[in-house]
């Protein structure tokens, strides 16, 4: 029914926010280890394609 289907949503909307807070620490952390710019380009793509295989996962 409706409602069910905006709690799905909800739900993964909430796992999304999550993921995403957690890449951002991650890069944080990361990018205090290697301040060099090529390195921070690298730790980009590799956040990025974490959240893909995890939103791709959950959904």
């Amino acid at each position: 029914d409706e409602m069910s289907k905006k709690e799905e949503k909800a739900k993964r909307i909430a796992k999304r926010e999550k993921m995403l807070v957690f890449a951002r620490k991650i890069a944080k952390q990361t990018i205090q280890k290697y301040p060099k710019p090529g390195d921070r380009m690298e730790i980009f793509f590799l956040v990025k394609n974490i959240m893909n295989v995890e939103l791709f996962v959950r959904e």
